[in-house]
């Protein structure tokens, strides 16, 4: 299980689905318990977005051209 303290939340980002970086908030969307299609969804702001990209930076494969890790693909937007 990989732990990641952002403010007042633990994240075991192991078990999230994507994470999608608007530019102002950093959300973390995880299958929930309930229907199939269902969803739960933690959205960061502020500084804990921050720490959330600047941790996605360092261990992500493919993030934000992160290139030394695994792979990387390009935007096209």
């Amino acid at each position: 299980m990989l732990l990641v303290n952002v403010g007042a939340h633990t994240i075991n980002v192991e078990q999230a689905l994507a994470f999608h970086d608007d530019g102002d908030t950093v959300e973390i969307i995880f299958a929930s318990d309930g229907e199939e299609d269902e969803r739960y969804t933690i959205e960061l702001d502020g500084k804990q977005a921050e720490r959330m990209r600047a941790w996605l930076d360092r261990n992500a494969e493919g993030v934000r051209g992160n290139e030394r890790a695994g792979f990387h693909i390009e935007s096209e937007h």
